[in-house]
């Protein structure tokens, strides 16, 4: 027989919460080179500019699940 619950019991409330986190990270140059010369009277100037950029992006993903356990 099933346990029955009294006027003067109270149900119990279990809440149970699981977590997970996983993270990506990817990364990205990009490089530009640029050369200009300049020429005047017996005179040849070269000037060269290199340009770096890195950008890093991390993407953190969150899953959480939630189970309430009722029982008397």
């Amino acid at each position: 027989m099933p346990p029955t619950l009294r006027a003067t019991q109270t149900p119990a409330i279990n809440i149970t919460r699981f977590t997970t986190t996983a993270a990506t990270t990817s990364t990205t140059t990009t490089t530009t080179t640029t050369t200009t010369t300049t020429t005047t009277t017996n005179t040849t100037t070269t000037t060269t500019t290199i340009t770096t950029i890195t950008t890093t992006t991390t993407t953190v993903t969150t899953t959480s699940i939630g189970a309430i356990l009722h029982y008397p």
